[in-house]
Order: C-alpha cells, then structure tokens, then sequence
C-alpha cells in the first residue's frame, strides 16, 4: 500500500479525520498554498468511558524535525490504498490541545507524578472507503524535544473516536480526542501525524504556541480564527441552542450536559462566562467530586432571566442545595447570581 500525506490548508481551515491505511510501503509529503476560506475549529465530545489506563509506552527521542508543518488547524491530506487496491485519501488537522486534560472517572496514570495532555483531531473522507488509527499515527513532542506516543488513557475531553480506530467515507467527518502521558515540567510543544508506513519523512506536524508548564493552570490551544479568541474560549458546539431559545431551555440543556460529563458542550453553553476565569481544565476539575445535579422549579424573572433551584449530589453521598438567577442571551449563560442555601 502506498502513502501520500499533503498539507492543503491553513490553520483556519477545518478538517475531519478519515482514512483508510491497510499497509503502507512509500510516500512523500508536501505543502501548498493555503485557500482564502477560513473558519473556527468546533469541539465535538461525548460522555467520557470509564477505565483503568494501560501502561504507557516509553517516549522516545524525537526524529529530525519535518519542514510539512504548520501550527495547529492546518489540513494535511493522507493518500494510500486500501485492502483491495483501490485508491483512499482523507484530510487530518489537528484543532486542538489540551494541555491539562482531565482523566476519565476511574482512569489513572502509570506514574502519578505525570499529567494527561490531550489532541483533537478532524478527519474528513476525500475518496474511497478510509480507515485507520489515530493511536498509531499521533505523537507529541515536548519542550524538550522528547517524544511521546499514545498514552490510551481516557479523558473527560471526549471520546478517543473507537479506542482510537476510525473509518470515513468521502464527505464524512469525524473527530476524536488522542491522551498522552507527560512527566511534571512538560507539555506539548508539536503534535506529528505518521501514516501507517511510519517513516518520519511521512510526517505532518502542528506547532503548538505558548507551551505552559505541566504546573500551570491552562485554557486548551486551538486553532486560530478570523477574530482573536478570548484566553478562555472553549471550541463552540454546533448543537448550541440558537438566539430563539428560551432561557429555560438553555439552563435545562447546560446541566443536562454536566451531568452526562459533556464538558466541551456546557463550556460553550455558558460555562466560559461563569468559570470565574480558571481556564477550561480547571473548571472541568471543579466537578470532580459532583454525581449529579437536579434542577428544581424555574420561573421567569424577565424577558432573558430565569430563576431555578439547584441540588447537587456529591461523591460522599451528600447534597448541596442552590438558588438564583441566569442571564441567557443569544442562546448562551451570559452570567448568573447563584446562592448556595444548604
């Protein structure tokens, strides 16, 4: 089977994940110029699994860097064959980085010294029937240029598409989220993409700005977009509810999200504007000891209010109650004066 992997975008372009790589032998990759369309990366996530991490694969030095890269948000396109011969081709882009990812329930680290980082990934079919593995494929390098294979560690983030395969047909679009176990003091300076042949000279590579330290509290990197992001502006949902919606509604679907772990879906619901400005990680962390919340009685408190009583079910079996107002504008929680009354 042969390879190809070409860059065809810039950063503000957004791809999904598709492919289809039975077995590789050659391939090459270049880059060419960058249409004019441009758009924002969008986050897509789903309830996190449960389970206990495998071990994680020793990191290992990285190779010589490629010159097919670009920061986060350019498109590479994948090209091979799949088992019967016919010609596959699917586009990649790596839209975001969390470099603080929150571990699934009941997932752990082989070290507990370490941290989760996390890669979004897009892939989008372009010819034939493609299939493939993003655990196999993805690999960061850290700031001091070590690299890091898959961790398969589940994160709250969202789902690792199916533990970590993915099939697309041309047109289709899939994302899923790629774990990585790094030691105190790292994060993610690039992410790689090596198609299945796994020679280096394969590689599509995404730079990630501003690398924090693995201590230091931090919004997830993203692609970039026409207007500049707020510093902690998650990904938007695209199932957000529009600007007609009722406030009841809003409030409703931003803690049905919650308690179905859907953090990516409630940040962009409102969850950005009431996060006290910890960053999108931290925030998440905040829930950690949460089973479930109940809304109790909502009434109207004007044309864009609600008010609403909470009760919250905690970990240790007990249940804090809550009460007061949200502010919902354009279909999103623009603010809130919440209580807590036991």
């Amino acid at each position: 089977m042969r390879t190809t992997v070409e860059v065809i975008t810039a950063a503000a372009v957004v791809a999904a994940l598709g492919g289809g790589l039975a077995a590789c032998s050659t391939g090459s990759v270049s880059k060419v110029p960058a249409p004019a369309t441009s758009g924002s990366a969008r986050a897509t996530s789903a309830p996190a699994t449960s389970g206990s991490a495998p071990a994680t694969p020793a990191p290992r030095t990285a190779p010589p860097s490629n010159p097919n890269s670009g920061p986060l948000g350019t498109t590479y396109q994948v090209g091979g064959t799949d088992s019967s011969g016919n010609d596959t081709t699917y586009e990649v882009s790596a839209v975001m980085v969390d470099q603080q990812s929150p571990l699934a329930p009941y997932g752990s680290l082989t070290n507990p010294a370490d941290h989760l980082a996390a890669v979004e990934f897009r892939i989008t079919g372009v010819t034939g029937q493609s299939s493939d593995d993003a655990n196999n494929n993805a690999s960061v390098i850290s700031g001091d240029t070590t690299q890091y294979p898959a961790a398969l560690d589940e994160t709250a983030d969202g789902p690792n598409f199916s533990s970590g395969s993915f099939t697309v047909a041309p047109g289709q679009t899939v994302s899923g989220w790629v774990t990585f176990e790094l030691p105190p003091g790292q994060g993610i300076a690039s992410v790689q993409w090596v198609p299945s042949s796994g020679l280096s000279d394969q590689a599509g590579t995404w730079t990630v700005a501003g690398t924090p330290p693995a201590g230091a509290p931090a919004a997830p990197s993203q692609a970039p977009t026409q207007a500049p992001a707020p510093s902690q502006q998650a990904p938007q949902e695209s199932t957000a509810p529009t600007q007609n919606a009722s406030a009841e509604a809003v409030v409703t679907q931003f803690y049905q999200d919650i308690n179905d772990h859907n953090y990516q879906a409630a940040w962009a619901l409102g969850g950005s504007n009431l996060s006290g400005g910890v960053g999108y990680s931290k925030w998440v962390a905040g829930y950690a000891t949460t089973v479930s919340i109940s809304l109790g009685t909502f009434s109207a408190a004007g044309s864009d209010q609600v008010a609403v009583s909470l009760s919250a079910l905690q970990t240790d079996g007990s249940t804090t109650t809550y009460q007061g107002t949200y502010t919902v504008q354009n279909g999103v929680i623009v603010s809130a004066n919440i209580t807590q009354t036991s």
